[in-house]
């Protein structure tokens, strides 16, 4: 997705795109700071830990990534969906990553009890 693409969705309020120096930093785009702005410790402590959310968040999408297949080429839809499809994805992964360490029982026991709350 391009920076001008980006930029003509609306995100919604006080959510943000992590991106790297390489774009300029805007309303809906969070780029570390650079050159002497860095000297201030204030923006090196955004940076450290703007630089701790990418890692993490690459580090998310390679795990998905690994087991999803369909994830290894760019999703075709549009930026307000992409949360909600994110979120699918992540509850999927957190839900297999759950029932593996879980016996048969546990698993029957645990779709019982959410088809009783449906």
């Amino acid at each position: 997705m391009t920076l001008q693409q980006l930029e003509s969705q609306k995100l919604p309020p006080r959510k943000f795109v992590v991106g790297d120096n390489a774009y300029i930093c805007s309303e809906t785009l969070l780029t570390p700071f650079s050159g002497v702005d860095k000297e201030d410790p204030a923006k090196d402590a955004f940076n450290f830990y703007l630089s701790q959310l990418r890692i993490h968040i690459e580090q998310t999408f390679g795990l998905m990534t690994g087991k999803r297949r369909f994830l290894r080429q760019p999703l075709q839809t549009h930026l307000d969906k992409v949360g909600k499809i994110f979120m699918c994805i992540t509850k999927l992964h957190n839900s297999s990553s759950i029932l593996k360490v879980m016996s048969t029982a546990q698993i029957i026991k645990l779709i019982k009890v959410v088809k009783m709350r449906q």
